[in-house]
């Protein structure tokens, strides 16, 4: 609901998928990408609008990507591998990420309907957790680093970066934070409600309730692992403020 706002009271970007300028020295420049092409396709998902392109190179740490590239008439794949760069969040904080090196031609924002604003809010929060989720699997099998998770005290901070900016920057933090919440507390963890809808569903399966044993072990070892969590990401914060 916070998206749908967002969008219909800034608009809805309409730049087309279309490189406008190559970095020099970075991947795109590397494996041949040229002002004026456009990319149709990434791996295996179709790409509408060029903030698309971030999202879905975002976890690819050192692994190559295919793009389905069209160059006037012509119809080509082209396949890099983004460098990992330090690179501006919009707030003001330097961060690392993946970028292939392009920027954008034009970007225009145009009004937008409630339901166009409702499904493209569907879309964004889609690919949001998508990313959240994978991210998350890289953290967990070693291939990212956990240094970027951020706790109370790193939220805070976001929070006053973006209320001095204005309150379209809020909104979008707003989201952003509510559509990673709302996922991570679906994570089928003990004391979350993703924890509940596991039981839930064991019991649907058994047909019978879990065993109260079972539970209580199960909400010891969910509050270990929240508290460890938010324990982390609080040295995280502290650390990065010192």
């Amino acid at each position: 609901l916070v998206f749908c706002y967002f969008i219909m009271t800034s608009g809805l970007p309409s730049a087309e998928p279309i490189v406008g300028t190559v970095m020099p020295g970075s991947a795109a420049e590397s494996a041949g990408l040229k002002s004026g092409d456009r990319i149709n396709r990434i791996n295996a998902t179709d790409v509408k609008q060029f903030n698309d392109i971030p999202y879905l190179i975002s976890t690819n740490l050192g692994t190559p990507v295919t793009l389905q590239v069209q160059r006037g008439e012509e119809l080509l794949k082209i396949t890099l591998t983004p460098r990992e760069v330090e690179d501006d969040d919009g707030l003001g904080n330097k961060v690392k990420r993946p970028l292939i090196g392009i920027k954008s031609a034009e970007i225009k924002y145009e009004e937008v309907g409630l339901g166009k604003a409702l499904s493209e809010s569907v879309r964004r929060t889609y690919m949001i957790c998508e990313t959240t989720l994978k991210v998350l699997g890289q953290m967990v099998t070693g291939k990212r680093s956990a240094d970027d998770l951020k706790g109370p005290v790193g939220i805070a901070q976001l929070s006053g970066q973006a209320a001095e900016k204005d309150l379209h920057t809020v909104l979008w933090l707003i989201a952003m934070l509510s559509a990673n919440l709302g996922l991570v507390n679906l994570l089928p963890i003990p004391l979350l409600d993703g924890g509940h809808l596991a039981y839930y569903t064991a019991e649907a399966a058994s047909g019978r309730p879990v065993a109260r044993k079972v539970q209580e072990w199960g909400f010891r070892l969910g509050f270990l692992v929240l508290m460890t969590l938010m324990a982390f990401t609080l040295f995280n914060d502290v650390r990065r403020l010192l």
